[in-house]
């Protein structure tokens, strides 16, 4: 087995990864604990994972709430080819009028 160590990615190398990916999957959680999973297109930019949610849907209702999610973005189609990212973490909703929606949407 290979060590843990030696699997991690450096941050210019995780930055690369992300920036070549267009697909996660996202999983939140509901009033009920239970998990809610679904795959998403988004953007990686300046650190931050950014996605477009239509605010009628389940999704955008979970992530408003504040609760914890994690995604995953993986790549590979074979055992040896194999790469993926996990994270964590609590969201942040940004309406229209946020300046940080109008700087992820010209990225």
């Amino acid at each position: 087995m290979i060590p843990r160590e030696q699997l991690r990615l450096t941050p210019a190398e995780l930055d690369r990864y992300l920036g070549e990916q267009r697909t996660l999957r996202l999983a939140t959680v509901d009033d009920s604990g239970v998990p809610h999973v679904v795959p998403l297109w988004f953007l990686w930019q300046d650190g931050a994972v950014w996605l477009n949610s239509l605010a009628k849907s389940r999704r955008h209702a979970h992530l408003r709430s504040g609760r914890p999610v994690g995604l995953v973005v993986d790549d590979g189609d074979a055992y040896d080819q194999l790469r993926g990212v996990r994270m964590t973490g609590r969201p942040r909703v940004v309406g229209p009028d946020d300046p940080a929606r109008g700087a992820a949407v010209r990225g």
